[in-house]
């Protein structure tokens, strides 16, 4: 997709602006910024962008400890999904293996040995996959992208019906991916820039932030091969799960009392937390995605 990116990042910038000099000045302006954040380069001379464009991965509190003894493991290595070719008689395959077929067809990648993780700046991640964030060290520049979730070929309008059609997915696939060198910054100018007004108003940190992962909406990264505790590089949380377990704590002392769910949760979040400081990995409490003093 080199080339087909810059095409699309060309595209979205005429968009942006239309006829518009002054406006057209503005879309470059803050295309050339969302290419300086991927690279920890600061919205002002000489100032950074909070560690730059990142490989993250959300994991549930209760997996932590687990994940720090033996590392990361996808649903091929626990056994929950099949490879299409190597499934039993009778198995229907599931749409995360049919996805993965479509993904192995078009990009050549083993789902066995492939990773989903998302592209971050200074957040904390898919907050649906799990309270905790692990951010990995410097990303492998060759790494598979997709502009969205994978599981977005198989669902409207890319499919355009449920009998989730293999050579319509594999389209889907060539349509949206890319690699994070060179096409992650084109990949997030034309995300940025389709959710954000760019062409009146010099864009923030925290607001370009914001478009790159928003919610479930994210692009997401094919890591190949597994990752272990040592290829972590920061833990983030989000300040409304730090303050939860604050409160919680908070009422064990005090009425009303946390219910055993509560309880629970929180004791997964303390053994979580020792569980990474074993392995020196400190844990950072997110409270912005704008810059800090």
């Amino acid at each position: 997709m080199t080339g087909a990116w810059q095409d699309k990042r060309n595209d979205a910038l005429i968009a942006a602006a239309g006829t518009d000099e002054e406006a057209l000045k503005f879309a470059k302006a803050n295309a050339d910024a969302i290419d300086g954040v991927v690279n920890n380069i600061g919205l002002d001379p000489g100032s950074k962008a909070s560690g730059g464009a990142r490989v993250v991965f959300n994991m549930s509190n209760a997996n932590i400890p687990t994940f720090c003894r033996t590392g990361y493991k996808n649903s091929y290595n626990l056994g929950k999904t099949v490879r299409i070719g190597e499934q039993p008689p009778g198995h229907r395959p599931t749409r995360r293996e049919t996805v993965d077929a479509a993904l192995e067809v078009t990009l050549g990648i083993d789902p066995r040995s492939t990773y989903f993780g998302a592209v971050e700046l200074t957040g904390s991640g898919v907050r649906f996959y799990g309270d905790y964030c692990l951010v990995l060290k410097d990303p492998r520049l060759g790494e598979p992208l997709l502009d969205r979730n994978s599981y977005d070929i198989a669902r409207p309008p890319l499919a355009t019906s449920d009998s989730l059609d293999t050579e319509e997915m594999e389209r889907s696939v060539a349509e949206i991916s890319g690699t994070w060198d060179p096409d992650l910054k084109d990949m997030l100018v034309v995300k940025t820039f389709s959710g954000v007004r760019a062409a009146s108003r010099r864009l923030t940190l925290g607001q370009i932030a914001g478009a790159v992962l928003d919610d479930e909406d994210y692009v997401e990264v094919l890591r190949q091969g597994p990752f272990v505790a040592d290829e972590v590089a920061e833990v983030r949380t989000l300040a409304t799960d730090a303050a939860r377990e604050a409160a919680i704590a908070d009422r064990t002392r005090h009425r009303p009392m946390p219910s055993a769910a509560e309880l629970l949760w929180r004791r997964r979040r303390l053994e979580a937390e020792e569980a990474l400081a074993t392995e020196k990995l400190s844990v950072r409490i997110i409270t912005t995605l704008g810059r800090v003093r």
